[in-house]
């Protein structure tokens, strides 16, 4: 047996960015009507948002490719651990990671691809909420792993996942010269999908067959059948937080091979 415990913390700087050099904004205050996307009822937060509105031709921006000096994201967890080794016919690995990401440069993008400081709308040196929990902020991972050789020649092995789901922020849209502009109206991260645990299970038995072994295996792929919502509309207005995306359901798999 062997248990453990581990504490991370990364810094992520010196993100590669491409930041608008030559633009012409001019600022507009919007009220923000709430998730509804409807001025006046009971939801309005009562504040307003500023965008910027281009003045000059955006077909002639330019961009500086460049390390903004307050681009970050920051990860700081801990790890708890147990194993126990193969004896007695099984054997199981756990862990246990309470984490938290934080930071101005989201974590779903590759490096050098976010939108951040693509304008104004998006810099969060003149956006208030650009900066907090980002998307792949799982505050909980959970695994289980495990292997039993069951009688008559029968492995058995499964595993358990258990992840916290991930964030999203409401944005308010607005129609600007440069087209259709989306803002975040609240701290980036405040909202949260539902939790994943998911249960997979796999059966192999081996069977002697000429001169080799003919291999039977059955598979099971989310067998709590989870259907937790992993994706929602952000947009305030009519289809604000509706689901665009689910985990996939419960899948069975029976497989053969045979070795010689």
């Amino acid at each position: 047996y062997a248990i453990g415990a581990n504490f991370v913390y990364r810094r992520w700087g010196n993100f590669i960015e491409d930041i608008l050099s030559n633009g012409e904004f001019a600022p507009v205050s919007i009220a923000d009507p709430g998730p509804d996307g409807i001025e006046g009822p009971a939801d309005d937060p009562g504040t307003s948002l500023t965008f910027y509105d281009q003045l000059n031709d955006q077909s002639e921006n330019a961009f500086l490719i460049t390390n903004p000096d307050d681009a970050f994201r920051r990860y700081r967890g801990i790890e708890f651990t147990a194993n126990k080794r193969l004896s007695n016919r099984w054997m199981v690995q756990g862990s246990w990671v309470i984490s938290k990401t934080t930071g101005n440069v989201n974590n779903t993008s590759a490096i050098g691809n976010s939108v951040e400081y693509d304008s104004p709308n998006e810099d969060p040196g003149l956006q208030p909420f650009r900066e907090g929990r980002l998307g792949n902020d799982n505050t909980h991972i959970a695994k289980v792993l495990w292997a039993y050789q069951a009688p008559f020649g029968i492995n058995v092995s499964g595993a358990y996942f258990y992840t916290s789901g991930g964030t999203y922020t409401r944005v308010l849209r607005e129609r600007l010269s440069q087209g259709n502009v989306d803002v975040f109206a609240e701290p980036r991260g405040s909202r949260r999908l539902p939790a994943q645990p998911k249960f997979v299970l796999k059966l192999e038995k081996r069977f002697p067959l000429a001169a080799g072994q003919l291999g039977v295996t059955f598979e099971g792929f989310n067998l709590f059948n989870n259907g937790a919502v992993n994706d929602r509309f952000t947009r305030s207005g009519d289809i604000f937080e509706q689901p665009q995306g689910l985990v996939s359901p419960r899948q069975i798999r029976v497989g053969a091979v045979y070795r010689f």
